[in-house]
């Protein structure tokens, strides 16, 4: 029931679900509709990490943007 959930949702679902979610953890002087530049999502029912494409700058990834940081695989861009 879940995957078939997912698999219903539309990109603005998410997005509401997502951006709403990280307004009331995150609180204070965070805003999503200021501090998010891009939402991703992926409907797969495992995760995974892309191999390393030199297009991408992974490093910018990397940094920490307050108390938020990317960090394992998806930092690497290695499984």
């Amino acid at each position: 029931m879940g995957r078939q959930k997912l698999l219903g949702m539309t990109f603005d679902d998410f997005e509401q679900k997502i951006t709403d979610q990280l307004d009331r953890m995150l609180g204070g002087g965070f805003q999503s509709a200021r501090d998010i530049a891009t939402i991703t999502v992926n409907r797969r029912p495992h995760g995974y990490a892309c191999a390393f494409n030199s297009l991408f700058a992974y490093e910018i990834a990397r940094q920490r943007r307050g108390r938020v940081a990317i960090v394992n695989s998806d930092a690497g861009w290695n499984a």
